[in-house]
């Protein structure tokens, strides 16, 4: 037995689990990137890497990145040469060959696995080894042999993930204290929406929730949308507004005009009045408050077209690393493609989509907002039928499954109006209900709105007796 524990441990001929590919593909992506570079290095450590030169790149890549500069081929030699590390880390021509061995950006997350992966593998090769010498030297009690060991084993796996599992008393412990703390705080748990009527329902947006929000055509989602972000975003809270339908310059625009209350009309066919309302203010004064009240927001728009849930979900990683986040919102779900082969249907991939903006709500810890269509049944109703239902979200049920809060936006529209969509009266308030159907945590019920048209933009009720209702 104990020559086969020093075999064990003196095989110096075996190399040790790793993927050279893997590691020089992850630097790679890492010079090609900046939303792959954001992934990676909250996942690797330059310990991770099995040769020696990629240390000394993956090191001065961090150091660079830590001084808000974006690696490529001139800051990366340069940065090695002033570290005096620039021949250890294979030379220049090695350096430069990185960017050509990369198969796929978009595989970053992938290779980082790898590299994870097989790092993860020498460490229990190291502690296997290590475990061999104890075992035979039997110099120790095998109590304590045991007990370092599955010490050790619990190290490995807590450092590569956190723990799945809480005690019970401690989670009691932990919410117990958490409680004491905040009773005082009568405000609501979750972030406030800026609408105080539909915060009654929900205690706020809450973190790791998924909220789709639904309407048929020209009812005002991406307006009451980009309402909850400007609420919430002039409060120094951090928003991502991720948009595969609208351009960044009509999101600005519509966030002018609601913040100035200044009609968009006369803002892009530049005929600014310069007389005064009736609060005193001309159309300047009111752009003005609008640029004001933008030039503080931490917000951040994402106008990227046919965005995959990949890259969408890496996007707004990369947003949370570099500047926090407290809420997503994507405009709109079934714009993003699921990444399903063609065998698959578009409900399976709409599943894959709704389940996958879930999972990034709970890693965020961030509420995300999710505009959603409806199907077309709706439309074929006829009279109060045609108030949204959970069965009308479109091509999926299973967005009403991961959901924990499901709104709809009901206006009622008349015959002519059905008829011809485009006649409307731009100076018109129109009568919305905000329908809360299904809210995993809390009441559902309806919230009385109004359409202020001209600005793209809601409000309460102004009848407060009217303005909400529980079902």
């Amino acid at each position: 037995m104990a020559t086969r524990y020093t075999s064990a441990s003196t095989d110096s001929s075996r190399i040790p689990p790793h993927s050279l590919e893997a590691e020089r593909s992850v630097l790679g992506c890492c010079l090609l990137d900046r939303a792959a570079l954001l992934s990676i290095i909250t996942k690797l450590k330059s310990e991770d890497f099995f040769h020696p030169p990629h240390r000394h790149i993956y090191d001065a890549v961090v150091d660079l990145f830590k001084q808000n500069v974006q690696p490529d081929y001139v800051s990366l030699t340069n940065a090695l040469v002033s570290s005096g590390h620039l021949n250890d880390a294979g030379g220049p021509d090695y350096i430069a060959g990185l960017t050509n061995v990369v198969p796929s950006i978009r595989n970053a997350e992938h290779y980082c696995s790898i590299v994870d992966d097989k790092a993860q593998l020498r460490r229990i090769e190291r502690l296997g080894k290590e475990m061999a010498t104890f075992a035979g030297e039997g110099k120790r009690p095998l109590r304590e042999i045991l007990d370092w060991s599955s010490g050790r084993f619990i190290e490995l796996s807590e450092g590569r993930r956190e723990k799945p599992y809480a005690a019970v008393k401690d989670a009691a412990s932990d919410f117990n204290l958490k409680y004491r703390d905040t009773y005082k705080d009568k405000s609501f748990p979750g972030i406030e929406s800026g609408y105080s009527d539909l915060d009654r329902f929900t205690l706020g947006f809450q973190p790791g929730n998924l909220i789709i929000l639904a309407a048929r055509p020209s009812q005002g989602k991406t307006s009451l949308a980009l309402d909850f972000a400007r609420n919430i975003a002039v409060k120094q809270k951090s928003v991502a507004f991720i948009s595969l339908e609208m351009s960044k310059e009509e999101l600005v625009l519509r966030l002018l005009c609601a913040a100035g209350r200044l009609n968009p009309y006369r803002l892009k066919m530049k005929t600014l009045s310069e007389k005064k309302d009736s609060t005193g203010l001309d159309d300047w004064d009111r752009l003005r408050i609008g640029l004001d009240a933008l030039s503080t927001m931490k917000m951040f728009l994402d106008d990227t077209s046919a965005l995959t849930i990949t890259e969408l979900r890496a996007r707004v990683k990369a947003i949370s690393l570099e500047h926090g986040l407290d809420l997503v919102i994507i405009d709109y779900m079934q714009l993003i493609d699921g990444e399903l082969g063609s065998n698959e249907s578009r409900v399976q991939e709409v599943s894959k989509i709704s389940r996958s903006l879930k999972a990034l709500a709970r890693e965020l810890k961030v509420p995300v907002i999710a505009l959603s269509q409806l199907s077309r049944n709706i439309e074929r109703r006829e009279g109060h039928k045609k108030v949204p239902q959970l069965s009308d979200l479109r091509e999926s049920g299973a967005i009403e499954q991961d959901a924990d809060v499901v709104m709809f936006i009901h206006r009622e529209i008349n015959e002519e109006d059905e008829k011809d969509r485009s006649q409307y009266d731009y100076d018109e308030v129109e009568d919305t209900q905000l329908i809360v159907a299904k809210n995993r945590n809390g009441e559902v019920g309806r919230i009385n709105l109004e359409f202020v048209r001209k600005y793209a933009t809601f409000t309460l009720s102004t009848e407060p007796s009217k303005r909400f209702t529980r079902d």
